[in-house]
């Protein structure tokens, strides 16, 4: 009989206390026999650290892999996905340049002024997760709706920057692993005539990160200047994320360019880090970001060298010079990034790594007036996922291991194979914010994962006054597994995030979707969560948060499609963006079971949580359809109501067949594909109360296969969209379209 054993990580706990022991050892604040104590471990000396960092390299050369593995955080589309990681959610959403319906004013430089004067323009911005923390994006506008900055890669007409070049820190040799070069990164800056409208190009503007791929900006205003915050990576973006040899030697260049003046941009200062960032955040005047570094030993080369000879290479290496470090115009050259006797170490379990990563995770703060890096925390290990909340920051990381079945027949030669489930967890480890400084606050693991799509991940946690709600997936454990499971943690003294409540429980064993069913969309709104798991129909489940202690289901609805993305119109209205969905006769459609169709937009009664119902659906397009929107939702645009109009919604669509399409009346006409007819921004009212319904308004067409010979698939566009009273602006690609909201035939453009 021929059976294949799953290795269970049994020598785990006496490899990292090998690691940790005589030579310094670590504060023991963690249980390592305990699988839920999820707690850092902190070393008392920095010789220790570079002991476990040692031994990390050793055992572990190549990272996280898939156990643990660290993934960026992207603000360009990336493609539909099939699986759980299409959702999305929210604590108390909102857009840095406005709040929807459902939230309040931002408590920061981007917040809506229109709150405060009936005067100041209605003016959208990115559309963020949480109201007060905004996120990196490529397409900015100033809260005054005057200025339209866009950020391009491999754009051509342009000029160069005054101001000081970035020069990235000396290394000993050129990385093994170069990073892919580019041909650069071009800031559009643009001049919005709302009245018009139209937008008048200002400047062009070059920046050269040395070949690093530009992930995004921030604009940060203050009463006396207007700056951008731009931050570079290079190092191994189209290698394997999540290998982390890939990224050795990679650095990452966070620039300050002072707009006050749009037409004469400078750049003021360069921090200049060693790493990649994985995701960051700014709330009021500081930048927080998260970073992965790989201390690659020069020389030593792990898909070379024997493994004696690799060993032999890291025993011999200096690990105190191979600390990540940053440079700054004001702070100078090589500044540690980190102090290596106050880092940490991320637990190992058998569900985990055979090692620890050696990657050394740095949650950093910079202050944006001074650009000073004020404070980090590390620790040796990988993270998943940046979720910050106003109060707080939480890094997530997936562990995974695998558990055997009794095994199923094979054939006769190799008899029984013993089969292996995924058993997954998620540690959470939470962060305290105070101004520019940050502490470690504790660790809680909760089963299941936050799926793949690393926009939609952060989504999937919610803080609330002091509460961290999360949802995660479970994967494919058979019937008599809960698909999604919710926790909610409560910070501890002990340096613990404890579970308080979690469904399914004992008392309420309900489970939270049907065996073999994905989560795709989920939000956190007040005291509610709003979930939708899908295989064949779209469950819409709403769960009542109101006693941390003791959450349950309130209410469900089951509809065909399914949601990526819910948005609050107000207390009582939910807008689903999603895809329409037949149900496949084989169960398995496309892997989801159901046959896909075009973009569904779908407006929800939630007043009465028992009772969830829909309102309206509305279809865009036939199968073969694309929305960014469905994988970013900084794709989307909201301008939340007034007393003079309803709730305007606007995203990118790339529309194939017709675009108001009748639905399929059978399974075989489900399956026809269809061809990419044109892209371009429609926009949708959203109303409540009496007359409650989704109106499309219009459509902006900018692309179109009529357009000439050989035109038959769009631009990649990564959309984006800005709304200034009642003029809207199409960014498509490099290029800006303006137009009336209720006149979006009729535009001005490209520009």
């Amino acid at each position: 009989m021929a059976t294949r054993h799953v290795w269970m990580t049994a020598v785990l706990t006496a490899a990292l206390l090998s690691a940790c022991s005589d030579d310094g050892g670590t504060l023991v604040t963690g249980d390592p026999d305990d699988p839920t104590d999820s707690r850092l471990r902190q070393f008392i000396s920095q010789e220790a650290f570079y002991a476990a960092v040692e031994q990390a390299l050793i055992r572990n050369p190549f990272g996280g892999g898939s156990y643990g593995t660290v993934t960026e955080e992207s603000n360009v589309a990336g493609g539909g996905t099939t699986d759980g990681g299409a959702d999305a959610g929210t604590g108390g959403a909102g857009t840095t340049g406005g709040t929807d319906g459902a939230g309040t004013s931002a408590p920061d430089s981007n917040s809506d002024s229109s709150e405060s004067s009936s005067s100041a323009p209605d003016v959208t911005g990115t559309n963020v997760q949480e109201v007060g923390v905004d996120e990196s994006d490529r397409v900015k506008t100033t809260s005054d709706g005057q200025y339209l900055f866009v950020l391009q890669t491999n754009f051509s007409s342009v000029q160069p920057v005054p101001g000081p070049v970035p020069e990235p820190l000396p290394t000993d040799q050129a990385s093994s692993t170069q990073p892919v070069q580019y041909d650069g990164t071009t800031l559009r800056v643009l001049s919005l005539d709302s009245s018009a409208p139209d937008a008048t190009p200002i400047s062009n503007v070059r920046f050269d990160f040395g070949g690093r791929l530009t992930d995004g900006m921030y604009l940060h205003e203050t009463a006396g200047s207007n700056a951008l915050i731009l931050t570079s990576s290079g190092g191994g973006y189209y290698g394997y994320w999540d290998d982390s040899y890939q990224f050795a030697e990679a650095q990452t260049i966070i620039t300050r360019a002072d707009v006050t003046d749009p037409a004469n941009l400078t750049v003021t200062d360069n921090i200049v880090l060693d790493g990649t960032i994985v995701s960051s955040r700014r709330i009021g005047d500081y930048l927080y970001f998260a970073s992965r570094y790989y201390p690659h030993v020069p020389g030593a080369d792990p898909y070379t060298m024997s493994a004696e000879d690799y060993r032999a290479a890291i025993e011999s290496a200096d690990i105190a010079s191979l600390m990540p470090s940053y440079s700054s115009e004001t702070s100078g050259e090589g500044v540690s990034l980190v102090d290596p006797a106050n880092c940490f170490v991320a637990r190992t379990t058998s569900n985990s790594d055979p090692y620890y990563s050696p990657d050394i995770i740095t949650l950093g703060v910079v202050d944006l007036n001074s650009m000073q890096l004020t404070d980090t925390e590390c620790f040796l290990g990988s993270t998943d996922t940046l979720y910050a909340s106003p109060n707080a920051v939480f890094l997530a990381t997936s562990q995974w291991g695998y558990y055997e079945d009794d095994g199923v027949p094979v054939d006769s030669d190799d008899g029984v194979v013993s089969s292996s489930q995924p058993l997954v967890q998620t540690d959470i480890h939470q962060f305290g914010i105070n101004g520019g400084g940050i502490s470690y606050a504790g660790s809680g693991v909760v089963p299941g994962h936050l799926g793949w799509n690393p926009n939609r991940r952060p989504f999937r946690m919610s803080e609330q006054n002091g509460y961290l709600r999360v949802a995660t997936y479970s994967g494919d454990q058979g019937g008599g597994v809960s698909p999604v499971n919710l926790t909610i943690l409560e910070a501890g003294s002990d340096g613990r995030l404890h579970a308080v409540g979690q469904l399914p429980n004992t008392q309420r064993p309900e489970h939270i979707g049907k065996p073999g069913e994905l989560l795709y969309a989920s939000r956190f709104l007040g005291n509610k969560a709003y979930l939708v798991t899908f295989r064949q129909t779209d469950p819409l489940y709403v769960v009542d948060l109101g006693d941390p202690s003791d959450p349950y289901l309130a209410g469900e609805l089951e509809i065909e499609g399914f949601s990526d993305y819910l948005h609050p119109i107000d207390e009582d209205y939910l807008l689903g963006i999603g895809k329409d969905a037949i149900p496949a006769e084989d169960g398995w459609g496309d892997g989801n079971g159901g046959i896909e169709q075009g973009i569904k937009l779908a407006l929800y009664n939630v007043s009465n949580p028992r009772e969830p119902r829909e309102v309206q659906s509305l279809i865009v397009g036939q199968r073969g359809t694309y929305a960014e929107a469905l994988y970013n939702h900084r794709g989307i645009t909201v301008q939340r109501a007034n007393d003079q109009r309803p709730t305007r919604v606007a995203f990118g669509i790339d529309v194939a067949g017709e675009q108001s399409p009748t639905r399929p009346q059978s399974v075989q006409e489900a399956w026809q594909w269809y061809e990419w007819n044109y892209t371009g921004l429609h926009g949708f009212e959203i109303r409540t109360g009496t007359d409650a319904g989704i109106v499309n308004t219009g459509v902006m067409k900018v692309e179109s296969r009529n357009y000439g010979a050989g035109y038959y698939y769009p631009l990649w566009g990564e959309d984006r969209s800005v709304i200034v009273d009642d003029s809207v602006f199409y960014i498509h690609g490099p290029e800006v379209y303006a137009s009336r909201w209720n006149n979006m035939d009729n535009y001005l453009g490209p520009r």
